[in-house]
């Protein structure tokens, strides 16, 4: 019955329409009236579609660590389309904590991908590239000198003395 519960959930919270919807997307994909209930009715296209089940799959993974930053997550994650969702798959949690940390606009989901396969702390490379505009030869370099535990602003002293990057 936690469908059905969820179902009515959706009626009150977002009206009759959501819920109806949710529930015949919920009889072909189970799940889906309960990730509603958490990241929202703008998920229901989605979860209708052909990658339902990806979809609700990845929803699902992040309800715990995440669910309760749906309102700024999920227009986020729609805005970012397929590079946010191959984001949140390849990453999971870290992708989404990221996300938040940065504020990146969902322009930047790749280049959220690439930082997160790099050392150091992701969040701070992100600033040192959009704020200072490091260019992509130097980021391994600022990631090696960040996971070493160098501040930021030496980082760029570095950099911008050994190569001289401006």
């Amino acid at each position: 019955m936690p469908a059905l519960e969820a179902v009515l959930t959706l009626g009150v919270r977002f009206g009759p329409r959501v819920a109806v919807t949710a529930a015949v997307v919920e009889q072909r994909l189970p799940g889906t009236a309960e990730a509603v209930t958490t990241w929202g009715p703008r998920w229901l296209p989605l979860l209708a579609g052909p990658a339902g089940a990806r979809v609700l799959r990845l929803l699902v993974e992040q309800r715990e660590p995440h669910g309760g930053q749906s309102g700024r997550l999920t227009p986020w994650l729609l805005a970012a389309g397929e590079d946010g969702l191959a984001l949140v798959e390849r990453f999971g949690p870290d992708a989404l904590a990221l996300v938040l940390a940065t504020d990146a606009p969902p322009a930047d989901a790749r280049l959220l991908g690439e930082l997160l396969m790099l050392p150091g702390p992701s969040a701070v490379l992100h600033r040192l590239i959009t704020g200072y505009g490091l260019p992509p030869a130097h980021w391994a370099r600022a990631a090696a000198l960040l996971a070493r535990g160098e501040p930021e602003g030496r980082v760029l002293l570095r950099l911008w003395g050994r190569s001289r990057v401006r």
